[in-house]
């Protein structure tokens, strides 16, 4: 999006309505996109297949489990390791 439109000042009804109408042609297009891939919605472009046949094409929704992935490790719980006191006494000896 071009930065003078929201930045220029407060906005007034004609602003707001410009930057509105460039966010609807410009920035949503690719969110939808985007958001499309993470719910595992993609279109498989592998070609046509063979009548008769089974079609074997798989949809994987991998942007999800990298995200799940990375937020998991991100705001996960870290890891702890719990012992008992007995097994670390008898074997020291």
């Amino acid at each position: 999006m071009k930065q003078d439109i929201i930045c220029a000042g407060p906005p007034d009804a004609e602003m707001l309505g410009a930057a509105v109408g460039e966010f609807l042609r410009t920035v949503r297009p690719e969110r939808q996109r985007l958001y499309d891939y993470y719910r595992g919605e993609q279109s498989v472009d592998k070609g046509e297949t063979v009548r008769g046949r089974p079609d074997n094409r798989l949809r994987a929704p991998f942007p999800r489990y990298i995200t799940e992935v990375h937020t998991g490790y991100f705001l996960g719980l870290p890891p702890t390791v719990a012992c008992r006191t007995s097994i670390l006494t008898s074997g020291a000896t």
